[in-house]
């Protein structure tokens, strides 16, 4: 199989599968970091809230093993509360709920933006944040790609934690990816989770084939909706009034 997918972050960040290093094999550390706010969107008016960061976004390098292969990169998310629901324009947040995080990037590290991503997302009652780990490797089932002779370890998220390793989102198709070193880049959207859709972390729509990671350590042609839910927050800068 020579198909190669990425889950990239920003300049250094979220690679949907980076090669696992063998034992003995030396250990690339990475280099570079990222980050970058949120600006809140408004599904409804399709306009900005305000220039005012709805959170953040930051990734940067995380060395992995062949015995805990945890690595490729780290990446946290810091994504403000909104209690009730209505969006304060003076501090512009979230409010509980499921949500999918959309990264666009290539099949090769210099190539055009050809892929998209995605990361599931939950924000419980007491605004706290916790992603979902790619099912092939959270070891929650016994068939899990994880628990296989030979196959990386299982490792699930952290509940309440907003943060994710290149491997705990990638999981079976890690070894699919570019080695470590290769550089990333792209563009980041947060949306709502369709309600009891299907989507799960690590799913990829790739040139508008829609994937996803199976326990045999390839993948599954699947019909997902990770990408139909509505746009609530963009990565990137916030222009301020040009003047003119």
């Amino acid at each position: 199989m020579s198909i190669r997918v990425r889950l990239a972050v920003m300049s250094s960040a979220i690679v949907l599968a980076t090669a696992m290093p063998s034992v003995g094999q030396v250990v690339v550390k990475g280099t570079g970091k990222s980050s970058v706010t949120f600006i809140r969107w408004n599904e409804g008016t399709n306009q900005p809230v305000a220039t005012k960061a709805a959170g953040s976004i930051a990734s940067k390098p995380k060395a992995g093993t062949a015995l805990l292969p945890t690595g490729g990169s780290t990446t946290q998310l810091k994504l403000p509360f909104q209690p009730g629901p209505t969006i304060d324009p003076l501090k512009p947040g979230f409010p509980t709920g499921d949500y999918v995080l959309q990264i666009e990037t290539s099949q090769t590290p210099t190539g055009n933006q050809d892929t998209s991503a995605f990361v599931v997302i939950h924000i419980d009652a007491a605004g706290k944040c916790t992603p979902d780990a790619n099912p092939t490797i959270d070891g929650l089932q016994p068939t899990d790609w994880c628990h296989q002779p030979g196959n990386g370890a299982c490792v699930n998220t952290i509940a309440t934690k907003c943060t994710f390793t290149t491997y705990q989102v990638s999981g079976s198709l890690t070894s699919l990816a570019p080695g470590a070193g290769m550089p990333a880049a792209s563009r980041v959207r947060l949306r709502k989770k369709v309600p009891a859709g299907n989507c799960l972390t690590g799913d990829v729509n790739l040139a508008g084939t829609e994937i996803r990671a199976n326990d045999s350590g390839a993948f599954d042609v699947v019909n997902h909706d990770c990408g139909d839910g509505a746009v609530v927050a963009v990565a990137g800068v916030a222009n301020g009034d040009t003047g003119l």
